[in-house]
């Protein structure tokens, strides 16, 4: 009879024992398992925010660049983010950047308060004194961007000149123009950047 009372006794123990065992396992698995959960969800989380590449084209990031225009003065753009901004590549030698020149002149005095107008000489195919007569000959005001090692030409993709690029506050290429623009077209690609 004790025997068996003993035996019972032990049993119990035993028994409680391993139910302890269980819960607690079962606790720390469901620690485990909503870790796993909400690092899943984290990863999911990041990647349902798409990530834009950066690439010459609209809908895309504007490639960032850092360039040192005419008076010294260093611009990278991305630091210029917050702006609405318009890119012109051009060089001095070139007919069609003469002939719409008047045209961005006078588009950059219109809209200096609502857009960043930047040129960029494409200086690697440039001399520099003549892009420098070239600004003064058409009287720009907005800072010419040396590109000197053709960099930047190449980055943006830039086969033939003039090409325009606008660019919104965050950074997107809004639209991109090969070729001379007239003025309407200008005032288009402007009025488009400007509705953003």
């Amino acid at each position: 009879m004790k025997r068996t009372k003993s035996i019972t006794l032990y049993a119990g123990i035993l028994f409680g024992g391993l139910l302890v065992l269980a819960v607690t396992a079962g606790l720390q698995n469901s620690d485990r398992v909503e870790k796993v959960t909400n690092s899943s969800s984290d990863s999911q989380n990041k990647e349902q925010q798409p990530q834009v590449a950066s690439l010459p084209r609209p809908g895309y990031n504007a490639p960032d660049f850092t360039l040192t225009d005419l008076n010294g003065q260093q611009v990278k753009l991305s630091e210029l983010k917050g702006k609405k901004i318009l890119i012109n590549f051009w060089a001095s030698w070139c007919p069609p950047c003469k002939a719409e020149m008047p045209d961005l002149v006078e588009m950059s005095q219109k809209y200096k308060d609502q857009i960043a107008f930047y040129g960029v000489n494409l200086t690697v195919t440039d001399n520099e004194e003549d892009a420098k007569n070239f600004v003064r000959e058409y009287k720009i005001q907005f800072p010419t961007l040396m590109d000197r090692d053709g960099r930047v030409g190449k980055q943006y993709q830039v086969m033939a000149i003039p090409v325009t690029i606008t660019i919104d506050e965050n950074g997107m290429i809004v639209d991109r123009r090969d070729g001379q623009l007239s003025k309407a077209g200008m005032a288009g690609i402007i009025g488009k950047l400007l509705e953003r």
